[in-house]
């Protein structure tokens, strides 16, 4: 894909969204394929892709920081891998969402993979897989596996959820003993600690299940002290609702992917802007915003079983 970027100063009285609403002539005129409008203050890039993404992406490990927690996201359009490191406070929790047969959970399992790469002494994982274990089986045998849940209708849903509430209040408790802030003050001045990462498929089920809004509620208080105690969430849903992902769950996303959905509603939903109801009907491709800014993307192709590399 051919790649070509133009900067543009801003006169006195334009905002960027003037230059937005030209995405089209710009298109015509530059006969693009592709063009995104990005910038800060006065200074507007437009960038200019001319020619496909790839759709035929196989799954890699990322290269891994060891004292990192590197999962891997997908490919730009200039076709560089793009890569989050949710050790950082910048990337701690991902939101996904997408229709049927979009690459969800082919996603969530290239993230997976990525994480067991890494020594269960620095992340273990609690996978909820509310379609019935379906996704999340290979995973479940894995050292790295600390708690699971696969059906919304019986207790183990509750009580994976309250043993991931406890856990992070006790490590609150060590905080306040030892007098440090966070999962990293800890490290240094007491010992080893483990992240926790959290991966979810389909939280739309959630609300459904015995005692579903309790436990929405306990997923958001958990998640809403989780962060410095090492907790790390990756939630996925079909259904982007307004009911379901409102305003306090969007706060404590800040990163978040729609792959392609079916109004421009559900695309608002999740990126506060319209767009990823327009995606090419290409599984993995989609839309990634983080950094409050919006890059169009192809995830890889995970395929279950494959060796990718010991850990």
């Amino acid at each position: 894909m051919k790649h070509e970027q133009y900067k543009l100063t801003l006169k006195p009285g334009q905002s960027i969204k003037d230059i937005e609403k030209m995405v089209d002539e710009i298109k015509c005129a530059c006969w693009a394929d592709e063009v995104q409008i990005s910038g800060f203050g006065r200074h507007v890039y437009v960038d200019i892709y001319k020619g496909k993404m790839r759709t035929d992406i196989p799954y890699q490990i990322p290269e891994q920081d060891p004292k990192g927690l590197t999962v891997p996201i997908g490919y730009d359009m200039k076709g560089e891998l793009i890569t989050l490191n949710m050790k950082s406070d910048n990337h701690t929790y991902v939101l996904y969402a997408g229709f049927q047969g979009t690459g969800k959970s082919t996603a969530l399992n290239g993230i997976i993979r990525a994480v067991v790469n890494y020594p269960p002494e620095w992340v273990r994982l609690v996978l909820i897989d509310l379609k019935m274990g379906n996704e999340f089986r290979e995973w479940f045998d894995w050292p790295h596996c600390w708690l699971k849940a696969t059906d919304p209708e019986k207790p183990e849903l509750k009580h994976t959820l309250t043993m991931l509430n406890a856990e992070v209040r006790k490590r609150y408790k060590l905080f306040e003993q030892y007098r440090v802030k966070d999962i990293d003050g800890y490290r240094e001045k007491v010992g080893p600690m483990n992240y926790i990462f959290l991966v979810i498929d389909e939280y739309a089920e959630l609300s459904s299940a015995a005692d579903g809004e309790e436990m929405q509620k306990l997923l958001k208080r958990t998640l809403g002290i989780g962060r410095a105690a090492g907790l790390r969430c990756i939630l996925s849903t079909l259904r982007p609702v307004a009911d379901l992902i409102n305003t306090t769950i969007k706060a404590l996303f800040p990163d978040r992917i729609a792959l392609r959905v079916a109004t421009a509603l559900e695309s608002r939903i999740i990126l506060d802007t319209n767009g990823a109801e327009e995606l090419e009907e290409v599984q993995g491709r989609g839309i990634l915003l983080s950094g409050a800014k919006y890059r169009k993307i192809q995830t890889m192709h995970y395929i279950e079983g494959k060796d990718y590399g010991s850990m």
